[in-house]
């Protein structure tokens, strides 16, 4: 026995089946099977073997081969000292001879953590002043604003009513017209140059502006072509915005309406939003470093699943037919592999720096980061108790600490770097991410 070595972490090995020992199972299997089947025209354990072998012959051979060929596989990586990723791929056998099997599959890489003195990561500094603060009340007071009509021409953060038709070289294109469709100038949700242009119309009045389709727009047929719009302003609406007083206070939440306990609320918000995303860029800086230092050959059937799901947690749709999952599996791959292989091979590596290390869960990391969560709700020890009662959250729960855990230990060997940033400049920065 011997196992053959194909490209990267692919192997390869012969399962010789014994023919004799096959073809008696075989028999055995269908003579036990006769004294079980019911079939029209026979007692109950009076069913001859012949019948139950043109009835039952191909499917029972089947499973017994396939039952065969497993124990063979599992004798066989085990003698071989072989770690397969996945589950192998069984050819079928020639007419010569139809006991035996070759199988393919991928092997685990073998793991090696020798650059973490290479390691760099960036932590990000930040804290929320009281302009920031004001800024926040400002949109808080922006979303809760009412609407009033006005004579005026519209400017920037004025919400409009319009009526568009658009047109490439002189001719209507798909979805480029629409009626009575409301718009928030300033908010950026047309195509560059569209909303600027409506600046300065009034009520009733029609235009016809040019702009230019991104050339990475969603719509091929339009990625990069110059277009003209007719737009008819409907209506020019001017917001209103509520005072930060008492009756403010309530519709967010504060008993009692006191005003410096909202700003005492939104401040603790901010600072524990802030705190979050600092938190997670430096964990992905810490582990994308450990990633870039290692070069590390993944197996293809790992970065398949984890591509296939990632997919599912993008809300993929489920395929009809043969046709469409391939259509989708190629997609998937094109998407996701990219992104599926770092994870993978980021994988790899915790759980080797995990072994090496004898890493073991630390309690304190599971009640901080339970701690973290509970603390956006209201009653966080409710929360607290609900989570310690339900087995698989807290297991959530415990790997996301573990991870954190790691990344501690991880960067007391990195370079780190200290960046300063500003409140808007992180939280915009993760928006955008």
């Amino acid at each position: 026995m011997s196992v053959e070595t194909l490209e990267g972490l692919k192997r390869r090995v012969v399962i010789e089946l014994d023919a004799e020992q096959v073809k008696k199972d075989i028999e055995n299997r269908l003579q036990n099977l006769s004294r079980r089947v019911r079939v029209d025209g026979f007692r109950p354990g009076k069913v001859p073997v012949k019948v139950v072998r043109s009835m039952h012959g191909a499917e029972v051979e089947n499973e017994v081969i396939g039952e065969a060929i497993g124990k063979k596989y599992q004798a066989l990586i085990t003698e071989l000292k072989l770690e397969p990723a996945g589950q192998p791929v069984i050819d079928m056998p020639s007419e010569e001879n139809k006991f035996s099997f070759t199988a393919e599959f991928e092997v685990m890489p073998e793991v090696k953590l020798d650059n973490l003195d290479k390691l760099e990561a960036v932590k990000l500094e930040a804290e929320v002043t009281d302009a920031d603060l004001e800024n926040m009340l400002t949109t808080l007071q922006k979303q809760s604003q009412t609407w009033a009509e006005a004579d005026t021409a519209a400017a920037l953060e004025n919400r409009v009513n319009i009526n568009f038709v658009g047109r490439v070289d002189g001719e209507e294109f798909e979805g480029g017209k629409a009626d009575n469709t409301p718009l928030l100038l300033g908010s950026n949700s047309m195509i560059p140059g569209f909303e600027d242009q409506i600046v300065g119309m009034k009520k009733g009045e029609t235009k016809t502006i040019k702009v230019t389709f991104p050339a990475e727009y969603q719509a091929e047929h339009l990625a990069g072509k110059e277009a003209e719009f007719d737009i008819t302003v409907n209506s020019v609406e001017v917001g209103q915005l509520p005072e930060i007083n008492a009756e403010f206070a309530e519709r967010f939440g504060i008993e009692g309406g006191d005003v410096e306990k909202l700003r005492t609320e939104l401040r603790k918000n901010m600072e524990r939003e802030l705190n979050n995303v600092i938190h997670n860029r430096f964990k992905s800086s810490v582990l994308e470093s450990l990633e870039k230092n290692h070069e590390l050959e993944v197996p293809e059937v790992m970065v398949i699943a984890e591509a296939q799901s990632m997919a599912q947690q993008s809300n993929f749709p489920q395929p009809q037919n043969q046709e469409e999952a391939n259509q989708l599996m190629d997609l998937v791959k094109q998407l996701f592999a990219t992104q599926a292989e770092q994870k993978v091979r980021l994988s790899l590596l915790v759980s080797q720096f995990i072994e090496d290390n004898k890493i073991t869960p630390d309690e304190t990391y599971v009640d901080k980061r339970l701690e973290l969560i509970a603390s956006t709700y209201e009653d966080p020890a409710e929360v607290i108790e609900h989570f310690k009662k339900d087995k698989n959250s807290m297991q959530n729960i415990r790997n996301i600490a573990l991870e954190d855990q790691v990344v501690d230990l991880l960067a007391e060997k990195a370079a780190v770097v200290t960046e300063k940033k500003t409140f808007d400049e992180l939280m915009n920065q993760q928006a955008q991410r």
